[in-house]
């Protein structure tokens, strides 16, 4: 299992633009957490969440709220951005029960595409899915999935049900979906460069 971040938050009284604005120039970013019944409106330190952010998979990544002294368990649903500097703006999290499963989206990393002799041949690396989404246990959620291609033939996909997960996690989707492929030159473009 992955290590949660921590942030330190304070609670916000205040709603709207105005409210938000403010939060903002002190230096902190507004959010809300919501789930398990309850919704808080709250403000996290912008230097500290743009560090773990620009790591990337922060959605991926469970977190711990530090909010007035509560330690409230979470998961990044969404992240709103500026669009003019990229900066996160608002931040939506979940608060996690530690005994259910959440879905989450998880980096799809793919292993050893330079060691793959059907691309050193020509062959070309056609990746499908970039994330795919996962129930699991905030327990056993990981941070990415690996795939290894050393092995992989031109012509070969690699279908969800070709890779060993780790315990735990289930694709949303039920379906034998493809991840990847290798694709290659068709016959005639074959036969034209042996020629040549």
């Amino acid at each position: 299992m992955q290590t949660s971040i921590e942030f330190k938050a304070e609670t916000k009284n205040g709603s709207g633009t105005g409210a938000a604005r403010s939060t903002r120039r002190s230096g902190m970013i507004p959010a809300i957490i919501y789930g398990l019944g309850k919704q808080y409106t709250i403000a996290i330190s912008s230097k500290e969440f743009l560090k773990e952010y620009l790591k990337g998979g922060i959605m991926s990544k469970l977190a711990t709220l530090n909010v007035d002294g509560q330690k409230i368990h979470v998961i990044t649903r969404d992240v709103q951005i500026h669009p003019v500097t990229d900066n996160p703006i608002h931040i939506d999290f979940q608060q996690i029960d530690e005994v259910k499963p959440i879905k989450v989206s998880v980096r799809i990393k793919v292993l050893n595409e330079n060691k793959c002799a059907s691309i050193k041949r020509g062959g070309i690396l056609n990746i499908v899915l970039r994330q795919a989404k996962f129930y699991c246990l905030p327990s056993q959620l990981q941070t990415s999935i690996e795939v290894d291609i050393s092995e992989l033939r031109i012509g070969q996909s690699v279908h969800i049900n070709d890779i060993k997960l780790p315990e735990g996690m289930t694709p949303v989707n039920k379906s034998n979906f493809v991840i990847l492929s290798i694709a290659g030159r068709t016959e005639e473009s074959a036969e034209e460069g042996k020629a040549a």
